[in-house]
């Protein structure tokens, strides 16, 4: 059971990094800026995918973690 929440841990680790990444580049297809960060920076039209698929994975690990008891 224990290492079943390490392994649910290290998931939720590595989508939060990837979404970081993605969010954090600056590509042509990034969109509108919808939030600004800072004068340069925010989240854009194109960030969003990305927080909604961050949310469905972390949600799915949460529920997991909640039935491992």
């Amino acid at each position: 059971m224990r290492a079943n929440r390490v392994l649910l841990g290290v998931v939720v680790l590595v989508l939060t990094v990837l979404s970081l990444m993605l969010v954090k580049g600056d590509g042509p297809g990034s969109g509108e800026m919808l939030l600004a960060v800072t004068r340069q920076n925010g989240v854009n039209s194109g960030d969003l995918p990305i927080i909604g698929l961050w949310l469905v994975g972390v949600g799915c690990c949460g529920a997991l973690w909640r039935r491992d008891r």
